[in-house]
């Protein structure tokens, strides 16, 4: 009977039963077929898709770049919940209520190559609340041993274009151009002179590299890194135009190039990130709350300093006391504050997240705590 029934399905052209007995080669080869043929349908739409996916994401990216599409459109998302859960003040109103509420004010400088940072703390409108909230010290990440500069400009022993030439000539951050360099320093300056007239003084009060923790091995490597990146980045043609995202990519070339041609390039690397991270934010940080504590005694100050010193466990703000201490993050604008592909990679080293968000180019904080409710600080005897 089973015999029967196939043989009336062949002659109805319908499909044989899978219990049909045929031979091993035909058997093989209709499997091999059906294999073949749900690879090449999976594939094709998985390219499909894929494709899809990416026109759908390139659309999102200024550069047409699908993968800065993606980091657009979860930067967006970032914004729209720091928008949401946080109150926004204008910069102006907001500093004349947060200055006086603790002794030390920091504000995080979040990316050092970004001379919109400094174009504000150093400029009059930070100067001018500065003095209006009776702040009376002002401390910066420069060499402690490059004080004698800041006493000459306020003593009238150099001139402001002096001041910048000496400072200038010891100072190059490699991501600045001699005219940007001088132009910040500039901006320190009219600062420094401003501040003196009213009674409030600058500090600077960084050990400096050269006097850090840090093995000389490790400051070698990063002298060494941030050399060739800069390079690196000016062969790419990346500028300030470009995306955290390419420059990430950029960056990502130069560190597998090192690898594959440098056999001991890892182990140096993680030496050195070691290094950083138990000497520059460990170390290092004792001194600079120590060299703060001794300028400012009782009195009120506010602090310039890279994020990464106020974000970790056991920093600054800590070591100085947490009910002395209060922080906000300065960054240029929005988008470099919720940047999906920085976060993501600060989120490693910088576990503390900043509840006061200053969007330089908005002239707005965002302040997650709503409002400020601690009475202004005063110095003891007062």
């Amino acid at each position: 009977m089973l015999f029967q029934k196939n043989k009336k399905s062949e002659q109805n052209n319908e499909p044989l039963a899978e219990n049909t007995v045929r031979p091993l080669w035909q058997r093989a080869v209709l499997r091999v077929g059906n294999a073949g043929a749900n690879v090449l349908a999976g594939t094709f739409n998985a390219i499909v898709v894929t494709g899809a996916l990416t026109i759908g994401l390139s659309q999102y990216s200024d550069s047409g770049n699908p993968l800065d599409g993606l980091n657009n459109i979860l930067t967006d998302k970032n914004i729209e919940m720091m928008e949401q859960r946080s109150s926004s003040v204008l910069a102006a109103d907001y500093y004349t209520n947060l200055l006086p509420q603790k002794q030390y004010t920091f504000f995080g400088d979040t990316n050092h190559t970004v001379g919109g940072i400094r174009d504000y703390f150093f400029g009059v409108e930070n100067t001018q609340q500065i003095i209006d909230t009776d702040v009376k010290h002002v401390m910066i990440e420069y060499p402690e041993g490059m004080q004698n500069l800041v006493e000459s400009l306020s003593n009238g022993a150099l001139t402001k274009d002096q001041f910048v030439d000496e400072i200038t000539a010891q100072i190059k951050p490699l991501w600045w151009s001699e005219e940007q360099t001088r132009h910040y320093h500039s901006l320190m300056a009219d600062m420094i002179v401003t501040l003196n007239d009213h009674g409030v003084k600058m500090h600077f009060v960084d050990p400096g590299l050269g006097e850090s923790g840090m093995g000389d091995d490790s400051k070698e490597l990063l002298f060494e890194i941030a050399g060739e990146l800069v390079g690196l980045l000016s062969t790419e043609g990346v500028d300030a135009s470009m995306s955290s995202m390419e420059i990430f990519i950029a960056t990502q070339k130069f560190v597998y190039s090192k690898l594959l041609s440098d056999v001991g390039f890892e182990a140096r690397l993680e030496k050195l990130y070691k290094d950083f991270f138990e000497q520059r934010l460990g170390e290092d940080n004792k001194r600079i709350a120590t060299n703060i504590q001794d300028i400012a005694g009782d009195e009120r100050a506010v602090i310039l300093y890279g994020a990464a010193h106020i974000m970790r466990e056991h920093d600054l703000d800590e070591m100085l006391g947490e009910d002395k201490t209060q922080s906000i993050s300065l960054y240029s604008d929005k988008h470099s504050y919720a940047d999906a592909l920085m976060g993501a990679i600060y989120s490693f080293y910088l576990p503390e997240k900043p509840s006061r968000i200053h969007i330089i180019t908005e002239q707005n904080v965002y302040d997650d705590q709503q409002v400020i409710v601690a009475p202004p600080y005063q110095p003891r005897g007062v």
